[in-house]
């Protein structure tokens, strides 16, 4: 009977267990390379202002439980906010759910789910998501890793009308949901609350995260003084791509515009008046929300632009 010298034995045993640790290395990146997404204890805090007022306050969303919608097990989120929500978000509860490291919303409305968060996306990656009756795209510009808490996530920069970073884990830095939009989806005014950022995160598993010194439910004053409110006036297209045009209930006689961006710096802006209509040019102005104010030197009219 023929037996394999010793050197064969310990070289194919060797090899047999280099490939038993290979696959079971694959197997444990298949099965936790999805994103984690609302685990029990998950919460969020944001930061939260009312346009033209000198009122800090936040927005607070909380993982509560599970819910079947659709044959999906959503996340259930429950949102509250001490001065309301406002224009933020038209809904008290929103539910959500992660599968292949997308994460879902659906959209009442609708009855459909749509895509909040790729994490698959690379950059130039596009998704369309679904806000009421619009759908706006939403580009990837790059995409990195981020270390929070000993975790490394995926983090992409994204532009369009939900334009900022994305994190896995903590979705949105600005606001994790995109309903504020759908007040420009239905060419509806609204001068209410809107977010800026995200204060706090943390959930059963990982610690509190925050993004600044400030305790995660802050509510004080700025000294930004406050504007009077006059009048509302008429902006399409809005959103804006590469110009929007404003219907002036007065002559071109000593206007002027000033256009904010939702921290209250003013930005840079060219426009041009005729015929009772002031047309803004886009120019470099990145995408987002911003507030205007047109005044003719006796009345101060105000409103909000969103751009592509």
């Amino acid at each position: 009977m023929f037996l394999p010298p010793p050197l064969a034995i310990f070289s194919y045993n060797c090899y047999m267990r280099k490939y038993l640790i290979v696959v079971l290395c694959v197997l444990w990146l298949n099965g936790n390379a999805q994103t984690l997404w609302s685990p029990p204890g998950a919460t969020w805090h944001y930061e939260l202002r009312y346009i033209f007022s000198n009122i800090i306050s936040y927005a607070k969303i909380e993982y509560v439980g599970d819910t079947l919608i659709k044959g999906k097990t959503c996340k259930k989120l429950v949102k509250t906010a001490p001065s309301g929500l406002s224009c933020l978000d038209g809904y008290p509860t929103s539910y959500t759910y992660a599968d292949s490291n997308k994460v879902y919303l659906y959209s009442p409305l609708l009855d459909t789910f749509t895509v909040m968060y790729d994490f698959n996306a690379n950059t130039n990656d596009t998704w369309d998501m679904l806000i009421d009756s619009c759908s706006y795209t939403i580009t990837v510009d790059t995409t990195d890793f981020v270390i929070i808490n000993g975790d490394t996530l995926k983090r992409l920069y994204v532009t369009g009308i939900f334009g900022g970073e994305i994190i896995e884990r903590l979705g949105h830095m600005g606001y994790m949901l995109p309903h504020q939009y759908e007040f420009f989806c239905a060419s509806l005014p609204c001068d209410g609350a809107y977010a800026i950022k995200l204060n706090c995160y943390e959930d059963s598993t990982f610690a509190l995260y925050k993004t600044d010194s400030l305790a995660c439910d802050t509510v004080y004053f700025t000294s930004i003084a406050e504007h009077t409110l006059n009048h509302k006036l008429t902006i399409y297209p809005n959103p804006m791509v590469t110009e929007a045009v404003i219907e002036l209930p007065f002559g071109k006689q000593e206007v002027a515009l000033t256009l904010y961006d939702v921290i209250g710096r003013e930005q840079a802006i060219k426009y041009s008046i005729a015929n009772n209509q002031l047309t803004i040019k886009r120019g470099n102005l990145p995408s987002g929300i911003y507030f205007f104010a047109v005044t003719n030197g006796k009345q101060t009219y105000t409103g909000k632009l969103a751009v592509e």
